[in-house]
């Protein structure tokens, strides 16, 4: 079992907190936002590693394209404008809620995750992380706790996301618009250089589009995922297998 070597686009996290009743999201003492940073600062595969972890700036433009109640019912319009703002970053957004149980004095701290991407439909992360501490405990360190758990869990995903199984071979031909013989050659070298890809075929070639067999590791889904991280949108229409490139939107 191997893990692949395709680096993803950044993961922008968006810490949104529901501390008792209080929501906070830009504001300056946001003690989740200030887990999180802490919780990525420390550990370097977060900021380094295959799939780097981002936070967003709180400028004026982050808060007109998310606030407070967008952040609690994101929608996607609504969260491809701020994506825009990161050039079309994947967003996600961890929400945490924090509450005190008035009988057993517990502090009780739930992490409830929505993310967004253009480059993945229906893409899933993490699941909820949930937190008790007793009364007496620093609230700050159960945010440091839930912050660490978030980021390991983040990594962990995409080790799962990217196993490869070498004994699992899968063929598909695909049909991608081409505008030239060297823009083939290039998209073949693309291909190739992913580490799930194990073969590539010229089946046919015409003036606007080519035909090719890929023989790949593991399955479609995660070939999928992974030519998403290329800005490849693999899509099945009609029985038929179609690549095509997604233009990256410009940084703003």
């Amino acid at each position: 079992v191997r893990f692949s070597e395709t680096a993803a686009a950044p993961l922008l996290i968006v810490p949104f907190a529901d501390i008792d009743g209080t929501r906070m999201l830009w504001e300056p003492g946001n003690p989740w936002m200030r887990a999180v940073i802490s919780a990525i600062a420390e550990e370097p595969m977060a900021l380094h590693g295959l799939r780097p972890l981002r936070l967003p700036r709180g400028d004026t433009a982050d808060q007109m394209a998310l606030d407070i109640e967008e952040a609690l019912r994101p929608d996607a319009a609504r969260l491809a404008e701020f994506s825009g703002n990161y050039g079309g970053l994947d967003v996600l957004i961890a929400r945490a809620v924090l509450a005190r149980d008035p009988v057993s004095g517990e502090t009780r701290l739930q992490i409830v995750t929505q993310p967004y991407s253009q480059r993945e439909n229906g893409m899933q992360i993490v699941g909820a992380i949930e937190l008790v501490a007793p009364q007496t405990q620093d609230i700050s360190l159960l945010f440091d706790r839930a912050a660490r758990q978030l980021v390991d869990q983040l990594q962990q995903d995409w080790k799962r996301r990217t196993r490869i199984e070498f004994g699992e071979l899968g063929r598909i031909t695909l049909n991608v618009r081409t505008q030239s013989l060297a823009q083939w050659y290039a998209l073949r070298r693309e291909l190739e250089s992913i580490y799930r890809v194990r073969e590539v075929k010229l089946l046919a070639l015409s003036v606007q589009f080519a035909q090719m067999s890929v023989q790949y590791h593991g399955d479609i889904a995660q070939l999928q995922f992974e030519l998403a991280q290329r800005d490849l949108n693999l899509q099945q229409y009609d029985n038929y297998w179609y690549l095509s490139r997604r233009e990256p939107q410009p940084q703003q």
